[in-house]
């Protein structure tokens, strides 16, 4: 072929490649209406367009085609089998296709952190605990945790990926934190709420300092409280603080179901008459009021006496606050760890003074300490309040307070939110202050619940029930934060969707003729090879 030949051959290549280009012709093939290439966040293009071609399915994109799993199931009535690549599905999304049979086929996952779990909200003077694992980040990474008072904690990443960060707030409200070394630093946020203030009755054997320090200290901090104390045999003094009075002689099921908590100690318990104590028993098993017991001994728990230690006396450890300067008596036993049972507060030695473990719908306490008042005579109020408000907070019956997983929040993705049952509506602050509003459902098995979701549309604060006592703020992160651990949920709920296949395995529908787009990357080859072979030709 002469030289002005092959120039013009090529010019008509090129000509043809750029019409080809813009005017995207299409190729018939086989395609199965019933089956579709799914391609989710995560996705390579290329990736789906061959598996669509194995499979002779169409290729839908989320959220360019359809905006999620529930809108793919609704368009398609003859939706049978879901190819689906990338990362996959959100949970609600994956829901969505149930009686579709569901074929993972998962893109790898980005690296970095792809678990991570830690509470959304806390007491004050509880520990915040993040754990989580990663992926592709190699062994013996440091980590690094900032709060809101600078560092807060570091730790290396184990072979296996995982890690542990943890610290104490300081105070009360909204606090964010921080977690660096895994590429880009990813906030977290935790509400921290005062301690309660407990509806609690205290039952003494005999007037002393110890309960009426304890009085005090509740009482000033809002609780309802009130004291029954015997003064001789079948006589008793009742006082009420913060709360109307009622009958507490003899103790009944109905009283004792007014309060949250009944602190006493073995000599009072061993006081009660048999009706007393079976009521009690009842108010902690059915009803679901906390009881602290002060001794060396209860059923339940595996302590044991130590004579040989004679008059104990013992500083408490307690996370968050410097060891206190003055030593508490204490009883001449040891607490034993065992099954079912949790340490609340050891001593300076390690050994556990203080456990707690569930008894029916509510939780009994046991502690060593034979007095805590010295702290607060010494001054060391802070130390006093730390080891009351720990074993409150573990034992006292709590009211229905909203929740939601704890786990990231981000914009755009479902949040569920469980609280307290009365009503249909439940307002939320957005960070701009307009109000939203979210429908709750009343909980069948427990009436005293109510279950809603929320879809968030802006990062920041938003506070549940903000015109109620009980409300609650939670953090929300934008749509990019924490993306490995989006992505390793929906590869999670991608996978628990296809343990859900149609009976009978895949069973594809009859196959029809469709137009498909040539790819384009051919075309735009011809027509550089073209166009190359003519700029050459003219340089010559």
């Amino acid at each position: 072929m002469t030289a002005p030949r092959r120039r013009a051959a090529a010019l008509i290549v090129a000509v043809a490649s750029l019409l080809l280009l813009g005017l995207r012709p299409t190729r018939r093939a086989a395609v199965t209406p019933s089956d579709v290439v799914l391609a989710t966040p995560g996705a390579d293009p290329a990736t789906a367009r061959r598996l669509a071609d194995s499979a002779g399915a169409a290729v839908v994109r989320i959220p360019e085609d359809v905006a999620d799993g529930a809108a793919l199931a609704r368009g398609r009535a003859e939706l049978r089998t879901v190819i689906v690549t990338g990362w996959g599905l959100e949970r609600d999304d994956a829901a969505a296709l149930a009686g579709v049979t569901v074929l993972p086929r998962p893109a790898a996952l980005p690296a970095g952190v792809v678990y991570v779990s830690f509470p959304t909200t806390l007491t004050l003077g509880s520990r915040l605990v993040i754990e989580g694992a990663t992926h592709g980040i190699p062994a013996g990474a440091l980590l690094r945790l900032s709060g809101p008072g600078g560092s807060a904690d570091s730790a290396r990443l184990g072979e296996d990926g995982r890690f542990r960060l943890s610290d104490v707030p300081r105070a009360a409200g909204r606090q964010v934190y921080r977690v660096e070394g895994i590429g880009s630093a990813e906030s977290l946020g935790v509400w921290v709420a005062p301690p309660a203030s407990p509806r609690a009755l205290l039952l003494q054997a005999a007037p002393g300092f110890e309960h009426r320090v304890l009085r005090d200290w509740l009482a000033e901090r809002g609780g309802a409280v009130a004291v029954r104390t015997a003064v001789s045999r079948d006589r008793w003094r009742t006082e009420f603080v913060n709360r109307a009075p009622l009958p507490l002689v003899p103790l009944r099921e109905p009283e004792l179901a007014e309060f949250d908590v009944v602190i006493t100690d073995r000599r009072a318990l061993d006081g009660l008459a048999p009706l007393e104590r079976r009521a009690l028993e009842r108010a902690v098993t059915e009803r679901g009021v906390g009881l602290i017991v002060s001794g060396d001994s209860l059923p339940g728990f595996a302590s044991a006496a130590v004579p040989e230690l004679g008059e104990r006396r013992v500083r408490p450890d307690l996370p968050g606050h410097e060891p206190p300067r003055t030593a508490i008596p204490a009883e001449p036993a040891v607490l034993r760890e065992r099954y079912a049972v949790a340490t609340l507060i050891r001593d300076g030695s390690g050994a556990a003074i203080a456990q707690v473990t569930p008894r029916g719908a509510g939780w009994v306490a046991l502690s060593l300490a034979s007095a805590t008042s010295p702290l607060w005579r010494s001054g060391e109020r802070d130390a006093y309040a730390a080891f009351w408000s720990r074993v409150l907070t573990a034992v006292a019956r709590a009211p229905v307070a909203w929740r939601v997983r704890d786990e990231p929040h981000l914009v755009h993705h479902a949040l569920r939110v469980t609280g307290p049952g009365a009503g249909n509506v439940v307002l939320v602050k957005t960070p701009d202050g307009t109000l939203d509003s979210v429908f709750v459902a009343v909980d069948p098995l427990e009436p005293r619940q109510a279950h809603g979701t929320y879809w968030p549309r802006a990062a920041g604060w938003h506070t549940l029930a903000p015109d109620q006592a009980d409300s609650m703020s939670l953090f929300v992160g934008d749509a990019t934060a924490w993306a490995g651990v989006a992505a390793a949920a929906r590869v999670t709920a991608t996978a628990l969707a296809a343990t859900r296949a149609r009976p009978g395995g895949v069973e594809s529908g009859p196959r029809r003729e469709q137009g498909r787009p040539i790819p384009r990357v051919w075309v735009f080859v011809l027509f550089v090879a073209a166009a190359g072979y003519l700029w050459s030709a003219t340089r010559r």
